[in-house]
């Protein structure tokens, strides 16, 4: 399978047009569309139900990825976006897919890094099948890890721009 079918695959079956909705769309100067900014990070929480590599896609198509929570500061910013919302799960992009409980942020590029910053809900993580990271709003955004196959919502995240007005194209024409 190519890029373009797995693309349209994305649009088509997780495109929230479909299955869901994006929530806190506050656009942001220099952000993706309906990403809400902080300092210089631009966030979009997902209600749409994805397993862990379709929500990634789905981030990357959109302009980002999934979030990483590599401080304390970005740990706040992301408990408070969900602490808001009923729905409870989100994806963000730890895994450890590459060495078994040995979790990491999965890059854009590939390349993956070490937590150097985590935020566990106690006695997390305990399950060696539970290969991705949510975070909980019922937990003070505390995470947890779960089988990557589960349906949860998600949180992209991008860099802003500074000044710059990002454009993307949300739907594909035929």
């Amino acid at each position: 399978m190519d890029f373009s079918s797995i693309l349209y695959t994305v649009v088509i079956f997780v495109s929230p047009h479909v299955g869901g909705n994006a929530i806190d769309t506050i656009e942001g100067p220099g952000c993706p569309p309906s990403f809400k900014r902080r300092d210089e990070q631009c966030f979009k929480l997902m209600e749409l139900r994805a397993n862990w590599p379709e929500a990634k896609l789905y981030c990357q198509v959109i302009g980002g990825d999934l979030a990483r929570i590599t401080d304390g500061d970005l740990q706040t910013t992301i408990a408070n976006l969900v602490s808001k919302r009923t729905g409870g799960r989100y994806w963000v992009d730890g895994s450890d897919i590459l060495q078994s409980r040995v979790f990491r942020w999965m890059k854009f590029n590939g390349k993956s890094v070490h937590f150097d910053y985590t935020n566990w809900i106690p006695g997390e993580p305990k399950h060696p099948s539970d290969k991705c990271v949510e975070v909980c709003n019922n937990k003070n955004g505390m995470w947890n890890d779960l089988d990557c196959h589960e349906r949860i919502g998600f949180i992209c995240h991008a860099r802003a721009s500074p000044g710059v007005e990002m454009k993307f194209k949300e739907e594909m024409d035929c």
